[in-house]
């Protein structure tokens, strides 16, 4: 697609929005936040004040989201409890656990064919009266910047409630507990006296979100997220080495992290990271047969397939840390993105899924369609805003906001790379098979070294040798490269069978300015890729 850099900031020109961080007016709130989101009446009363402001102003449609979500990380680093290191956990608190509470409503307005976006985290109907003529204000502004006036296409009016499915709240379990049980996770690591440190965490989300528009749709959800990892380090004659325990995250309760028994887990990975800090540095460097776990395949489909198949990227809105991709709308139906073997499926409805929920951000009800067929790309991530751009009149509910104080816009759901039949092999079967290869192990680092997402490098957090069909010796350094999707896609040869498919899951998924935290399943079977490009450090 050509396009000129005028056109491409006119494009981008379509929504104005400001956060509020200390609110517009003065007014008293009636009573304490924690109440009042959970108080449905009140929200949907806060709601039609939002309504009647947007309608006396004009705006021919308009939605307003209340907010709650509540977030707990717990780290312990040895016998420590610790803040979690990276940007995805929001830090931590001065006791190193982080406890989150984040309260407050937004307003979207769609005027004179632009949008305007404002949010305030007072709860009051003043307070929203206020931002909803702050949100027409910003839309008039923005519609001298558009090309043409933004349409929606129609969703049917949703009147519902939906929960997350699960047993125990994770919120409930009394801290003392978790603590408990990351403690003893790292202190089963450290039985390895060759392991130099453990680092264990639990991570959970319990987002409440009241969701109306003008057009009569009034949806309230509460979505439950649990997760919980830990990795062993080793130290072998001046190498360091790190393995990781993968855990899949998912949309569940705390009966999944009882289920896990993690500490059960912890000789085995402590033992991979001696034999990781012990093995040789990679000396291959051309192509061979690579057989992906789920885990590491779950960070190659996000990539290759997820971010390219994102409409709103296809058409240059939004371009923020992922860039664009090297898919056009005009590509749907006839793209060979694949071998035969290659089916993708995208969702946000299977239950217990990062992405799973009832309703998108725009109030539209989560489906499951096809994204790549038998090799061939037929769908696309969409919204009510996109989905014309690909001739459908119907979202396919990729609309979504982390808080209340982010912008609603196209995000990945969960997707996934379908296993084959009954009659396909089992990851056992798929090594024995495997004459020469590598096996990557869980997802690590990735270079995509383009802005239109061409050419990807990945490593993996263990990598083993494949010799005559057996697992053999591992190796450090080790990386698979390629132009997508000729040099990647095109080389998946198997799939495993329906009993090897796992829910594989990133830690997180963040995009857009202010940045805002996405949940996604890339879920995968084992795949065997023939001819891949390999190689190690110096490559």
């Amino acid at each position: 697609m050509d396009i000129t850099r005028r056109q491409f900031v006119r494009l981008c020109g379509g929504t104005a929005a400001v956060v509020l961080p200390f609110g517009l007016t003065r007014c008293a709130v009636p009573r304490p936040a924690h109440e009042l989101i959970e108080d449905v009446e009140w929200k949907k009363g806060l709601a039609d004040a939002v309504l009647r402001a947007t309608t006396s102003r004009g705006a021919t449609f308009a939605d307003v989201r209340v907010v709650r979500n509540l977030i707990q990380t717990i780290a312990a680093d040895d016998q420590q409890i610790k803040g979690v290191p990276g940007e995805w956990h929001y830090g931590s608190s001065p006791e190193h656990v982080l406890e989150k509470v984040d309260i407050g409503f937004n307003v979207r307005v769609l005027k004179d064919g632009a949008w305007g976006f404002a949010a305030s985290p007072v709860l009051s109907e003043d307070e929203a009266v206020a931002v909803a003529g702050l949100a027409c204000d910003l839309a008039e502004k923005a519609a001298r910047t558009v090309p043409e006036p933004i349409r929606l296409v129609p969703e049917p009016v949703h009147v519902d409630t939906w929960v997350t499915p699960h047993q125990e709240d994770p919120f409930a379990v009394p801290l003392d507990e978790k603590v408990a049980l990351l403690l003893r996770i790292n202190e089963e690591v450290r039985k390895n006296p060759q392991t130099d440190r453990a680092f264990s965490w639990l991570d959970f989300w319990d987002e409440n979100k009241f969701y109306a528009n003008l057009e009569g749709a009034e949806i309230q959800q509460r979505l439950v997220r649990s997760d919980g990892s830990f990795f062993a380090r080793a130290h072998v004659d001046g190498v360091t080495a790190q393995r990781r325990f993968f855990v899949n995250p998912l949309n569940i309760g705390y009966e999944y992290i009882r289920g896990l028994d993690l500490p059960s887990h912890a000789e085995r990975i402590a033992a991979e990271a001696v034999e990781k800090a012990q093995a040789p540095m990679i000396s291959i460097d051309g192509q061979m047969d690579v057989v992906m776990d789920p885990q590491n395949l779950c960070l190659f489909e996000h990539e290759t397939v997820g971010h390219p198949t994102e409409l709103n990227r296809t058409v240059l809105v939004e371009t923020n840390f992922a860039g664009t991709t090297f898919l056009a709308p005009e590509d749907m139906g006839s793209y060979e993105f694949g071998s035969p073997v290659m089916n993708f499926v995208a969702d946000r409805s299977r239950p217990m899924l990062r992405s799973t929920c009832g309703y998108d951000d725009e109030g539209v009800k989560t489906q499951e369609w096809d994204v790549v067929r038998e090799g061939k790309l037929v769908g696309f991530q969409t919204t009510r805003e996109f989905a014309t751009y690909v001739g459908e009149d119907q979202s396919r509910g990729c609309c979504m906001t982390e808080s209340w104080d982010r912008v609603p816009q196209g995000r990945m759901p969960n997707v996934s790379l379908e296993p084959g039949g009954q009659d396909a092999p089992s990851p056992e079967e798929l090594i024995a098979d495997t004459r020469r290869g590598l096996l990557f192990s869980g997802f690590s680092s990735r270079i995509v070294q383009d802005y239109q997402r061409r050419y990807h490098t990945y490593t993996a957090n263990a990598v083993w040798e494949i010799e005559n069909g057996q697992k053999t010796r591992m190796l450090r350094g080790a990386h698979y490269y390629g132009q997508n999707p000729s040099e990647l896609w095109h080389r998946l040869e198997t799939v495993t069978n329906p009993a090897s498919w796992e829910p594989a899951a990133l830690d997180s998924d963040d995009i857009g300015q202010p940045t805002q935290r996405n949940h996604n399943t890339h879920g995968a079977p084992w795949a065997r890729f023939r001819n891949l490009n390999v190689g190690g450090p110096a490559s």
